[in-house]
């Protein structure tokens, strides 16, 4: 009968910040100049340097990267597992291990947003509702800006994009180990 009995191994998780397939996301920059504000630092800026599908250049809105954070390279995991047979009735176990989990980027969308690239248009009738905004039969009215809205200053002043950390991308993780008899 086998006395010792060891197992090891090694994990590597790397965490690749998220991107959209064509640069049509837009997040918080904390550190660039907003023309909106006097060129204080917040402005909402612009995955890339220009959209992928159309080949539209972003401009002075654009980030550069298509994400804020850095790649993550360091989430090295050993694993350890050690069984001994004491006897034919007793054996002791007992292992260790690094585990990570996914990055959770901060905000429901993971910090990335499509303001600047969605519009909400509302139709009102001028007489508070006596007559008709529009007649559907005639088509939706036309006379509205139509997305996307690539500047830094779209939204100033209200209710901002989303922000993404430069550390957002590093993994969770938990030591978990054991001892039996």
């Amino acid at each position: 009968m086998e006395k010792l009995s060891l197992t090891y191994g090694v994990r590597w998780d790397v965490a690749l910040p998220p991107v959209e397939k064509w640069n049509n996301l837009s997040l918080f920059d904390a550190s660039g100049a907003n023309p909106g504000a006097n060129n204080r630092p917040g402005r909402m800026a612009f995955a890339g340097s220009g959209s992928l599908l159309t080949g539209q250049p972003w401009g002075p809105a654009a980030l550069g990267p298509r994400h804020p954070e850095k790649s993550w390279y360091k989430g090295i995991a050993p694993r350890l597992g050690i069984a001994y047979s004491i006897n034919d009735k007793t054996v002791v176990r007992t292992g260790y291990g690094i585990f990570y989990s996914q990055a959770f980027i901060p905000g429901w969308g993971g910090g990335s947003s499509l303001d600047g690239f969605n519009a909400n248009p509302a139709f009102g009738s001028s007489n508070g509702g006596l007559t008709a905004a529009f007649i559907l039969s005639q088509g939706f009215p036309q006379d509205f800006n139509r997305p996307p809205f690539i500047d830094s200053t779209f939204l100033t002043g209200q209710d901002g994009t989303l922000y993404r950390p430069l550390d957002a991308n590093r993994l969770p993780y938990s030591q978990q180990w054991n001892l039996t008899v």
